[in-house]
């Protein structure tokens, strides 16, 4: 079948609803982390801290929650790009975006 594993965290198999699978993966989850990461998680350490210790603090916890010791690493730093990103703009959306073009990337070469 058509299907992927994200570094062995879930496997995700997308022959019967591929297009539901890429919007999961490529779009919502993208969107629903970049709020809670960045939209508040940053935003919060960033009332408190400098700039690049609310980003590392961020990415950090990103990277955490994504469990499997490879994710982790690229999760950390994702993070860092996209809370930089986050904070040079002043905007969600190019992070949102850096970051569903990633998941969307990792869906097709893992596929």
């Amino acid at each position: 079948g058509f299907g992927v594993n994200l570094f062995g965290v879930f496997a995700i198999d997308l022959q019967p609803m591929l297009f539901i699978s890429i919007i999961s993966v490529a779009i919502a989850a993208p969107v629903i982390e970049e709020l809670l990461f960045r939209g508040l998680v940053q935003d919060f350490f960033g009332e408190i801290y400098p700039k690049w210790i609310a980003i590392f603090f961020t990415a950090a916890i990103f990277g955490l929650i994504h469990l499997n010791p490879f994710s982790i690493i690229n999760a950390f730093w994702g993070g860092m790009v996209y809370g930089y990103v986050r904070y040079e703009t002043g905007s969600l959306w190019p992070s949102i975006f850096l970051h569903s073009m990633w998941n969307l990337h990792i869906i097709v070469l893992f596929a």
